[in-house]
């Protein structure tokens, strides 16, 4: 064999060498894009898109949290006081979203139904933490202690219902019925409904002091059926990537409540157009527990849905009505493209139990 074929065969050796390397490496990549592109799903119950958490925990000398928005009324009741902040949302909505993923409905062999309680474990304090986006030391002291504080609490709240000829499941004993029928047919039913969030939660041990080392501890809490069907009926998705990200917990508040909005704009084929009121936004995003002045809260508000719209829901058609009376002034959101549902193949729940 001469020379030449034998330099020609060994660069065609070397050619085929640095192919198939070009191939295996675009291979690795598609396989690390792949695993890096993973988008989580989380949900958050209706009533605190509506009237969301506070901005900040308080303790037990303030166990009572109030929120009021239309025909709604809130109340949170916790001996150890109410969780607030950003921490707070992350958790509620990783329990919500356990809710509503987890089956807790199965036929037994006489075909009879059993509920199956909704247990969520966690083997160590830094799984925990993962889900909900702190650090260890203050950070996950700080999640630790609204979980008690979850622990305690409870929801109620009220809500005017109307339904047009026709009475109301739930009557009194007797048969008689608490509503009142208006000049238009329609009945109005005041309903109270009163939620606690866990059945029990243990093996949650954490040091305080932040000079000691802590042990990875279990975390095992067990929710309360009630919060588990509220959960399933009334709650919405939300693009959990996208939520950890948004720094301001305002920001968050509004983020959950747009892209809910938008939902139900398609839901209901609105296609006018919603306009919000400057009242509204106030009453819905306007820190109760800071009595400042209103014109600065409206405009931290309005701030706040120009920067989600800029970074975080860049496909939003909402305008801005800034100019004339006060009562005139507000937003309009218009049907958009939809952030995230329920079925969306390209998200996967933030926390699965199986």
């Amino acid at each position: 064999m001469s020379k030449c074929m034998i330099e020609e065969k060994e660069n065609n050796s070397v050619q085929d060498n640095l192919l198939q390397s070009e191939l295996f490496d675009e291979r690795e990549l598609k396989a690390e894009s792949k695993v890096e592109f993973k988008r989580y799903m989380a949900c958050m119950p209706t009533c605190f898109i509506i009237c969301p958490l506070p901005i900040r925990s308080t303790g037990p000398e303030k166990p009572i949290y109030e929120k009021k928005y239309n025909n709604y009324k809130m109340q949170l009741q916790g001996s150890h006081g109410i969780p607030g902040g950003k921490i707070a949302r992350n958790i509620l909505m990783m329990i919500t979203t356990a809710a509503k993923v987890f089956k807790s409905e199965n036929v037994n062999e006489k075909n009879e139904k059993i509920i199956k309680p909704v247990d969520i474990k966690f083997e160590s304090l830094k799984e925990f933490a993962n889900i909900i986006g702190v650090e260890n030391g203050d950070g996950l002291n700080n999640a630790i202690d609204i979980l008690e504080k979850y622990n305690y609490l409870t929801l109620n709240f009220n809500k005017n219902n109307y339904k047009k000829d026709q009475w109301f499941e739930g009557m009194n004993n007797d048969g008689t019925n608490n509503s009142i029928k208006d000049e238009n047919g329609y009945y109005k039913v005041r309903s109270r409904v009163n939620i606690p969030f866990f059945n029990k939660m243990e093996d949650v041990k954490y040091i305080k002091n932040k000079h000691k080392r802590g042990e990875a501890i279990k975390v095992e809490i067990q929710l309360s059926q009630q919060f588990v069907d509220m959960a399933k009926e009334n709650s919405s998705p939300i693009d959990y990537n996208v939520y950890k990200e948004i720094r301001s917990t305002v920001e968050k508040d509004i983020y959950t409540w747009l892209v809910y909005r938008v939902h139900k704009l398609a839901e209901f084929g609105n296609r006018d157009g919603l306009f919000i009121s400057r009242e509204n936004l106030l009453k819905q995003f306007g820190d109760d527990e800071n009595k400042g002045n209103e014109k600065m809260k409206y405009l931290r508000i309005i701030e706040a849905i120009r920067e989600i719209k800029k970074k975080y829901y860049t496909d939003i058609k909402c305008s801005i009505i800034e100019r004339g009376r006060t009562d005139e002034k507000g937003i309009v959101l218009f049907q958009s493209p939809l952030v995230i549902n329920e079925k969306d193949l390209r998200y996967v729940p933030l926390i699965s139990l199986y």
